[in-house]
């Protein structure tokens, strides 16, 4: 099924409506499934329903108000003091997302980071495989530094006389 998630607050805020599009689509099927993104459906509570013949933790909605396209991606904090996985930006926190590393091995490498039990590590991840989200900063040549000793010319000048007397035999 799908997991929904209710905003208590009678006025969310924009801010509030992605936070919790991006909570409840992460702890959705989809982060299982492996996708990176997702779809979330908005809608008040009067729109819900639940008939007899529904199974148990079964819902209807009458019809959505507006849809919000998430990205999967969830970061690390303490909330009174048990580890949480949340949707919002943490400072120095580990950002993850859905990926290949298998759920039991990647909760020993969070229990290790943030010093807590593997049960805890479990309990704070959603259903799935996980990877972690890492920004790759690449140096252009501009802001590369451009100080070189005269040593690695040397050998760098070196290295390109035998690669041409190599190709020369």
């Amino acid at each position: 099924g799908s997991p929904f998630t209710i905003i208590l607050d009678e006025n969310p805020s924009e801010k509030d409506l992605e936070e919790t599009a991006d909570f409840t689509a992460s702890f959705s099927q989809q982060w299982k499934a492996g996708n990176k993104e997702a779809q979330v459906d908005i809608f008040l509570l009067e729109q819900m329903y639940k008939e007899p013949k529904m199974n148990l933790g079964t819902f209807g909605v009458m019809e959505t108000i507006d849809h919000k396209k998430t990205t999967l991606k969830l970061n690390f904090k303490k909330q009174q003091n048990v580890l949480r996985a949340v949707p919002f930006e943490v400072p120095n926190s580990i950002k993850i997302v859905p990926g290949k590393i298998p759920k039991d091995k990647f909760a020993i490498q969070i229990s290790d980071k943030y010093k807590v039990s593997e049960e805890e590590a479990l309990n704070a991840l959603p259903t799935g495989s996980f990877d972690f989200d890492i920004l790759i900063q690449i140096r252009s040549k501009k802001t590369a530094t451009k100080k070189k000793t005269k040593k690695t010319t040397k050998k760098k000048a070196t290295k390109k006389t035998k690669s041409k007397k190599r190709r020369s035999k």
